[in-house]
């Protein structure tokens, strides 16, 4: 998912037209203002496997509610900065909202309409950038030069964007499918369309969901991503969700969309908090962004550093441990603080406790599971073949590996699965031998795991995630 971020008339909605060919104004009122008012969206492929989503999201800060709504879920951000004007006000809260939302976003800084400035003010630019960057704590950040009429510097974007999409590594979410609705229409013939971003879990054909809080059911009749019918769809991309059963009016921007009966509404919710001005911020009523949810809340803090707060909602809302958050004041509007949900509360408590045992696994179900990869405990099994042998339904095996996962009685990398158990077995093994030989290559390891090549590559890849070991030219050692 690739989101545009700057401020107003920086150039944004051009760098997506010349890179995808589509234009994202379609609005009567953005083509007459000239524009990004909604967020649009468009797609465009960067090689034959990747096709790249971008959400192209408005500047100007009477629109910063639609840009909050593409902000949450970005893989790449393309910051765009006027080469005459350089950073502006929305340059800088658009950066702060999305390390926020997306701390773990590559944030491509593009200087765009390079042909109204000379050589010298472009490399001073250039600098004044990369420290606005290193003084925001950006990691990960590229600078690039763009212009829309030459079309100057477009290959390099693309050509980074790519690099930078190929290294993304999405691993399986098994939490229940969640999704905040950010657009609901209906077509002639086709019935209610939600767009969104799918926030945890998969969504497959003929799903059964429920659409929150009014806890209406319904059932998936098409899913589609970036203009294409798909079977199923997880995060990292907005999708469109064809829906039965729901008519048009019983869906609102903000609601939810779930597995049914796997997520309760909630009264309040602790928070982490991180404010601009702890003399400006008090107890009292802010704007609350969630994702695509937006209401008035009140916020008490739980002590004087002002780094924890209760967050009191008008109604009964779906927020989860760890969704993040955006406040804003009323009047006037601007963003005043960045937070991080730790605990949540149903008004419910017997519903509460039910929810509580629906989250223990039973002993006879680990007791299977741990029997099946005890047989692979030096080889490892794919999730769908270990699916398979267990025999339940899917929505059980799920849960199941899930709640495993809690326990910690599981490693998954890659699509496979080892009892942790079993794991930490073969890592101290490879440790050892590395101790000895000092460097280890593929073939070394099939000394110590009877697993396939992919399994094999998988675990090598493993430890270097873990921070067991390093990749070298020669093959792996030990990272000291």
């Amino acid at each position: 998912m690739i989101e545009t971020a700057g401020h107003v008339d920086h150039g944004k909605t051009s760098l997506v037209q010349a890179v995808s060919k589509n234009n994202t104004d379609t609005l009567p009122e953005e083509k007459k203002r000239g524009m990004t008012i909604e967020t649009g969206f468009t797609s465009f492929k960067l090689n034959e496997e990747i096709t790249a989503v971008i959400a192209d999201v408005p500047g100007h800060e009477n629109f910063i509610s639609n840009m909050l709504m593409g902000s949450c879920f970005a893989d790449i951000v393309y910051l765009l900065i006027d080469s005459k004007e350089g950073i502006m006000p929305q340059t800088i809260e658009h950066l702060k909202l999305i390390s926020h939302l997306s701390p773990n976003a590559t944030i491509i800084a593009i200087i765009s309409k390079i042909d109204l400035i000379d050589h010298e003010r472009l490399k001073e630019l250039k600098d004044e950038i990369y420290n606005f960057l290193v003084k925001e704590k950006i990691k990960n950040f590229y600078i690039q030069y763009f212009s829309a009429i030459s079309k100057s510097g477009l290959e390099e974007i693309l050509d980074l964007t790519r690099k930078i999409a190929v290294s993304i590594d999405r691993k399986q979410d098994f939490r229940p499918f969640r999704m905040s609705i950010a657009r609901v229409f209906s077509l002639k013939g086709i019935g209610t369309v939600i767009t969104g971003y799918p926030i945890s879990g998969e969504v497959n054909l003929n799903s059964k969901l429920e659409l929150l809080p009014f806890k209406k059911s319904c059932t998936i009749k098409n899913i589609q991503i970036a203009g294409n019918n798909v079977k199923n769809a997880s995060i990292g991309s907005t999708i469109a969700l064809n829906l039965r059963n729901i008519s048009k009016e019983n869906v609102r921007v903000g609601d939810t969309i779930a597995e049914q009966k796997s997520f309760e509404l909630k009264i309040k919710a602790v928070a982490d908090i991180k404010i601009d001005n702890s003399d400006e911020f008090n107890s009292g009523k802010y704007i609350f962004f969630s994702g695509t949810f937006k209401d008035i809340v009140k916020i008490k803090f739980l002590n004087d550093s002002k780094k924890e707060c209760t967050i009191f909602f008008k109604e009964n809302v779906i927020c989860e441990e760890g969704d993040k958050f955006i406040l804003r004041t009323i009047n006037p509007q601007k963003t005043i603080g960045f937070g991080t949900i730790t605990k949540t509360f149903i008004k419910n408590t017997e519903k509460a406790e039910k929810i509580k045992n629906n989250n223990k696994l039973e002993d006879s179900i680990r007791n299977k599971f741990i029997k099946v990869l005890k047989k692979y405990s030096n080889s490892g099994i794919a999730l769908g073949n270990l699916e398979k042998e267990i025999t339940m339904t899917k929505n059980k095996f799920l849960s199941s590996i899930k709640l495993l996962e809690k326990e910690k009685l599981l490693k998954i990398f890659n699509n496979f699965v080892l009892l942790k158990s079993d794991y930490e077995d073969i890592k101290n093994k490879f440790i050892l031998f590395l101790n000895k030989r000092k460097v280890c290559g593929l073939n070394d390891i099939r000394e110590l795991s009877n697993g396939g090549r992919h399994f094999l590559i998988s675990l090598l890849e493993e430890f270097d995630r873990d921070g067991i070991t390093l990749r070298t030219e020669k093959g792996r050692i030990l990272k000291k």
